[in-house]
């Protein structure tokens, strides 16, 4: 026959399949290891990842009928490791008593600058046919970059000056 499961694989042992042949009623058993793509499998990812320029590393957490797998004894994971914003494949390997991949996709998201340290505010000047230019307060952080629209203004009134922050792809608009 095609054999049953007699003993199912737990996270610490094999398992046990028994086949039975029916001409002569004999039987032949031979060990099941557990696999990490059984249903008592569950891999899930260990959170969210945003661009911050230096190499991430995607975790993973495995478990098995419950309990939690340990990484380099029960399972490897390749693929993991990324820099730049977008979308990635990584490998979950059974090792030692299991078997099986499992492939899980994950993205590194953009990141957001931190502008707290940048200011940009009203200024009172004395009319004297000049022009008074404003510019930010603090520091850009790394990869930003600033320009002005309207603020060459030399006669008297109230001008609105505004500052454009460009920074690259891998982060959020400013």
């Amino acid at each position: 026959d095609e054999g049953a499961v007699t003993e199912e694989p737990t996270h610490e042992a094999n398992g046990t399949k028994t086949y039975r042949c029916s001409g002569c009623d004999r039987t032949k058993t031979e060990s099941i290891s557990p696999s990490l793509t059984d249903a008592k499998a569950n891999i899930t990812l260990s959170g969210a990842l945003a661009y911050n320029g230096e190499a991430q590393t995607q975790g993973v957490v495995v478990t098995y009928g419950g309990h939690t797998l340990v990484e380099g004894t029960n399972y490897t994971l390749s693929d993991n490791v990324n820099t730049e914003v977008g979308d990635y494949r990584l490998t979950v390997t059974g090792k030692g008593l299991f078997k099986g991949e499992v492939e899980l996709d994950y993205s590194i998201g953009k990141g957001t600058y931190d502008m707290s340290g940048v200011t940009f505010g009203d200024v009172t000047v004395t009319y004297d046919g000049n022009a008074h230019p404003l510019a930010i307060s603090g520091n850009l952080p790394d990869g930003v970059t600033v320009t002005y629209e309207n603020n060459d203004q030399t006669n008297a009134g109230t001008h609105t000056v505004i500052a454009k922050f460009t920074g690259n792809s891998n982060y959020n608009a400013i």
